[in-house]
């Protein structure tokens, strides 16, 4: 007799099959609260979702009925958000990726902004060869203390110099805005250095709109907020300062103000469901095996770098024997040896205990990967309801099989 795995798996993890729970309701109160700290300070104010932080439906849906845009960066994403009824007027196509959908999005009434000269050039051709006039956004490599970034164009530049020449004397290109996003400098000074920097550009060449990106800090318990160096703000800290600062520089509302949160949303609205499966000491170090591996966590994509531990919570449902470990690391389910949830860990847990990872919502269910073992199914936190089904043998092999 062969035992199924769903003569031995109830839905919804019951049985102890790890799992995503995602907090729709949350997700969508995030969204309000981010509206609510810029909306009132700067009226001309637009969010726009980076969908690459989580593909979610719900996660998405939730941001279109708001009448939120939709931020994408590659001709999939575009396709996903068309597919989930974004009209390309409320689309932001950043990325480097060549795509004739960026000529649709904007032929549409939406936003392109371009990374390289070379993109100007591609958009240009098409323009004039389907006879398109498109108004274009131009995504800006700022010189900032705190990053060196590869994406953009310098404003001090050639590149730069020779693409606003070169949209001077296009009948069919327009300059519409600029857009800089550069990977951390989260804290509100960093965001009014950017905003003043973009200010300054938009005021020069008469710019509609100006895109700050993302790199938002979002709402998280104290645990995790205490290991970082600085204390994280909030949205209202975030809208007092920028919404400010654009109504100083826009008092009549002309510019469009554009920010594209990821973490800073979607971070606090999921977490993982795992288990203790085994717990061993190998050379007098402890080790607790778990079902789970660091990507369905992302945590090997932002956190083990930089030594930050996610907060996580236990559920004593094992009935194993109590151990007591002392810095015992948490390891997942690779044959890696970086598969390393939690490093260090000292207290007391038996096989069969559950534990919940917090704030995973941001790069966890997008670099989860097909390595050993397969995605994690998503339900909603509330109604139970499955989101996003649990991958299964087809999903992980069925393209391996497929005869030729």
């Amino acid at each position: 007799m062969r035992i199924t795995r769903n003569e031995t798996s109830a839905p919804y993890g019951s049985s102890g099959d790890p799992h995503y729970l995602f907090d729709r309701e949350g997700f969508g109160q995030n969204i309000d609260e981010l509206l609510e700290a810029f909306l009132p300070r700067y009226g001309n104010f637009a969010l726009a979702y980076s969908f690459k932080t989580n593909y979610l439906k719900d996660a998405c849906d939730a941001v279109n009925e708001r009448g939120g845009l939709a931020e994408v960066v590659s001709p999939l994403e575009y396709s996903y958000a068309m597919h989930l009824g974004f009209p390309e007027s409320r689309i932001v196509y950043n990325g480097v990726i060549p795509d004739d959908g960026k000529l649709a999005v904007l032929a549409g009434g939406g936003t392109v902004n371009i990374d390289s000269l070379a993109e100007y050039e591609r958009l240009a051709w098409l323009a004039q060869e389907l006879s398109t006039p498109i108004r274009i956004g131009v995504r800006v490599n700022l010189d900032v203390p705190w990053a060196t970034s590869r994406f953009g164009i310098p404003p001090e530049g050639g590149d730069f110099a020779a693409i606003m020449e070169r949209i001077s004397q296009n009948s069919f290109v327009s300059l519409c805005g600029f857009h800089s996003h550069v990977h951390g400098g989260r804290d509100v000074r960093c965001w009014v250095e950017r905003a003043e920097a973009l200010i300054d550009l938009a005021k020069r060449y008469g710019a509609r709109y100006i895109d700050l990106g993302g790199g938002m800090w979002g709402k998280m318990p104290e645990e995790l907020k205490a290991q970082f160096k600085s204390k994280p703000n909030t949205y209202q800290e975030y809208g007092e300062a920028v919404g400010g600062l654009f109504a100083k520089a826009f008092p009549d509302e002309s510019v469009k103000l554009i920010v594209e949160p990821g973490i800073g949303l979607v971070g606090s609205a999921m977490e993982c469901v795992s288990h203790v499966v085994g717990i061993k000491e190998v050379r007098g170090k402890q080790y607790v095996q778990l079902d789970i591996n660091g990507a369905a966590t992302a945590f090997d994509y932002n956190c083990d770098a930089n030594r930050i531990r996610k907060p996580f919570r236990i559920i004593r449902t094992g009935t194993g024997q109590p151990v007591v470990l002392l810095n015992a690391d948490l390891v997942g389910t690779t044959c890696t040896e970086i598969d390393v949830l939690v490093r260090d860990y000292c207290g007391v847990l038996a096989v069969g205990d559950t534990i919940v990872f917090e704030n995973i919502g941001a790069y966890s269910l997008v670099t989860s990967r097909q390595f050993i073992t397969p995605r994690l199914g998503v339900y909603n936190s509330r109604t139970k309801e499955c989101l996003r089904e649990p991958e299964c043998f087809g999903d992980m092999f069925g393209k391996y099989l497929r005869e030729t």
